[in-house]
């Protein structure tokens, strides 16, 4: 009987500009293993702790791996080496979006800044370097018996965002609900599989059984604990975990660390579609403050270019 880890996390919830993302991943284990044995079994190729000039692949949250002064490099290597376990081999961003949603295509192209130029990755990390990793990765994989069985994301417009919450009055409802259907498609409640779902908690939520029950149809859904740190419930063989600091777990980190690259890469078009239509406009990253400050600098050419505000800016 296979036995099942699920890791769910998010990047950009914060933000005013720029996409939600939020991602879960799949693994496999070949017998009840801790979520924290697995660092060990890929200590040859994976760390969350690297030592200067470490050459493995550092896998943690993504704010640990991901300084904006520093560049996109270290963030990138991770990610696209775990795509590239699962022979995904995204060419441009709107690759990247299609590879991870069924529908990233389709949203992709709704946005005018995604329209003009194709941005390849790897934006800045080794093509050479990354399939080095990946291929020592599945190797270690192959002699555990511990593999990345799948990756799904919702990658979610400013339009679709600003609908959304139009819809349930809440950001952090929102969420819950986009994370839960993505656990709908990787996850079986009917079933007797061994299965472990960690997720970061979704704002200041500790309460998760009402919406969980929207996934699990009939099964019964028992609540083991609700507290600030962790939230857990069962499902049948599922433990369910909603945990504050869930990135210590590699699938939740991993998922962390995706989400925010298909955040920062999609951040490219968007920022070069303004930037070159105005000299000098420094881009943003679509935070608050920054965001307000951009919003403000490219207001005139919004609106000349007829791009309606709740495509461009999310309303909370």
């Amino acid at each position: 009987m296979p036995h099942l880890l699920i890791g769910i996390d998010e990047a950009g919830l914060a933000p005013n500009l720029g996409p939600l993302v939020i991602t879960a991943t799949l693994w496999e284990l070949p017998c009840h293993i801790e979520s924290h044995e697995i660092w060990r079994s890929f200590a040859d190729v994976l760390t969350n702790t690297p030592a200067r000039n470490d050459p493995r692949l550092h896998i943690a949250d993504s704010k640990k791996v991901h300084q904006p002064h520093k560049g996109i490099r270290g963030l990138e290597r991770g990610v696209l080496s775990s795509l590239r376990t699962m022979n995904l081999q995204p060419e441009n961003v709107e690759e990247l979006w299609a590879a991870l949603s069924p529908e990233g295509r389709i949203e992709f192209r709704g946005e005018p800044w995604n329209i003009e130029q194709h941005y390849s990755v790897p934006l800045e990390a080794d093509p050479v370097d990354i399939e080095f990793r990946a291929q020592r990765w599945k190797a270690c994989g192959s002699s555990t018996g511990i593999q990345l069985k799948n990756i799904r994301s919702e990658v979610v417009s400013a339009a679709r965002y600003n609908r959304l919450v139009d819809q349930y009055q809440n950001k952090s409802l929102v969420l819950s609900k986009l994370s839960l259907g993505l656990l709908r498609c990787l996850w079986n409640p009917h079933s007797d599989d061994s299965c472990l779902i960690i997720s970061d908690k979704h704002g200041g939520r500790n309460r998760y059984d009402d919406l969980l029950r929207e996934v699990a149809g009939e099964e019964s859904i028992e609540c083991e604990a609700e507290s600030t740190p962790c939230s857990t419930y069962r499902v049948r063989n599922t433990e369910l975990r909603f945990q504050v600091g869930g990135e210590e777990h590699l699938p939740v980190a991993l998922a962390s660390m995706i989400s925010k690259y298909v955040r920062e890469a999609s951040l490219v078009p968007f920022n070069d579609y303004f930037c070159r239509r105005i000299p000098g406009l420094q881009p943003t990253k679509g935070y608050p403050v920054d965001a307000a400050r951009f919003r403000t600098e490219v207001q005139q050419l919004q609106r000349e270019l007829g791009i309606p505000d709740h495509q461009f800016w999310r309303s909370r």
